[in-house]
């Protein structure tokens, strides 16, 4: 909002970013940014967000449509190896990179994978993230009640130098988003996914946000609705039993994407 005084003074025009928590988090936590958020989208001259759900968004909250612009994210294909993966049925290395959060999904990835664990035992799943809303106790008792502990591995960072290597050792890169009790969500969709695809890696996510703008559903990955348990168990099952000429189907185009 402070922008909106420096903008006048410059007498330039006035663009705003909308992502993540902007969207509705802020003003279903504190109502003051709805009347903020009004004025915004009547003095500033421009709105940029990533996909077609945000748009709709950001209308439904009262922006003008013709002040709306979709600037889609995207990562330098051209710097990103890719990697043709060799994978046959029966086995499925997962892996989750995002700081442990509540719209990140973790929890149903922990849930659907151990319960997909008891007909698809050649499985591992590996998390990549810091704790930052304390979660992860939830996690270990998820994993200790199911005696999964030496299926699941928990790291709390890697080098994003390194990050399109470390990924190389992974089948499918899977991602359930959802919205919090609190009305926070992607606002988007994470780039994370971009990346895992540019690799060669297929992706499990859902069809929150912007997710269906960045992974095609039966194309470059499988999307299930948000916090569908029984959907990502479906999804980790397919990845599971699929063999190499369909996994490298799916490897490709989510190259190509």
């Amino acid at each position: 909002m402070e922008y909106l005084k420096v903008a006048k003074k410059l007498k330039k025009p006035h663009v705003v970013s909308f992502y993540g928590l902007d969207y509705e988090h802020i003003p279903f936590i504190d109502s003051r940014w709805k009347k903020r958020y009004e004025q915004l989208f009547r003095e500033a001259d421009l709105f940029l967000c990533e996909g077609s759900f945000s748009a709709r968004t950001l209308l439904r909250s009262g922006c003008p449509k013709d002040k709306i612009a979709v600037q889609r994210l995207g990562v330098d294909v051209d710097s990103i190896p890719f990697f043709a993966r060799e994978k046959t049925p029966g086995e499925l290395n997962l892996l989750q990179i995002a700081s442990v959060r509540g719209k990140k999904g973790h929890i149903y990835t922990i849930k659907s994978f151990v319960e997909a664990l008891e007909s698809c035992p050649n499985m591992h799943l590996t998390f990549v993230g810091t704790d930052d809303e304390g979660l992860k106790g939830e996690l270990e008792t998820v994993i200790h009640q199911c005696h999964a502990e030496n299926k699941v591995t928990f790291l709390d960072w890697i080098d994003f130098s390194s990050l399109h290597v470390f990924m190389k050792d992974y089948h499918v890169f899977i991602h359930p988003s959802c919205y919090t009790a609190t009305r926070d969500c992607e606002g988007g969709a994470p780039i994370v996914l971009l990346d895992a695809q540019a690799t060669g890696t297929p992706v499990i996510a859902t069809t929150h946000c912007d997710i269906p703008d960045e992974v095609i559903h039966n194309k470059t990955g499988l999307l299930t609705a948000e916090r569908d348990v029984g959907g990502l168990v479906d999804a980790i099952r397919y990845f599971y039993e699929l063999g190499a000429n369909g996994y490298r189907t799916f490897s490709v185009n989510a190259r190509q994407h």
